[in-house]
């Protein structure tokens, strides 16, 4: 077999790959104004138990939900979150349509966080930004206090 024909299967199985899929990639809550709110972001098929870092989903049509938790000793007060849907074409590229804002007072009782506020009902259901194209993605997430 020659290291052409090698090249060639493997870029088939690639391209195979990610038309079978959407990958969901791990993601950080990156600071804006507001350097003392960390956390991370995490994922869902079902908006509810169990939120991991990624998700391997069967296709772009797969339900999914995106959350942030943050980390103990936050800060407390009005912040807003954005949230920006992204997809990987090599390099990060914001997805039109894909962005949300949450403006939230965080305290004690508030440390996670939905594109809805502080509770999953009416969380977002970012099936509908990636309109029908598989590939990788991941919500991008900054913080700035108000």
């Amino acid at each position: 077999m020659t290291l052409t024909t090698v090249l060639s299967i493997a870029f088939v199985l690639i391209v195979y790959a990610a038309l079978l899929g959407t990958m969901l990639n791990p993601g950080t809550v990156f600071l804006g104004g507001s350097s003392s709110v960390q956390g991370t972001v995490k994922y869902s098929s079902t908006n509810a138990d169990p939120w991991t870092d990624s998700l391997n989903l069967a296709g772009p049509s797969v339900d999914w939900f995106a959350r942030v938790e943050l980390v103990a000793g936050y800060y407390y007060g009005p912040v807003i979150f954005t949230w920006k849907l992204q997809r990987d074409m090599s390099g990060w590229t914001d997805v039109v349509g894909g962005s949300n804002t949450t403006s939230i007072t965080l305290s004690a009782s508030t440390p996670t966080i939905y594109v809805s506020g502080a509770s999953a009902t009416g969380n977002e259901n970012w099936k509908g930004d990636v309109a029908g194209q598989s590939g990788t993605y991941r919500v991008y997430v900054t913080v700035d206090s108000v």
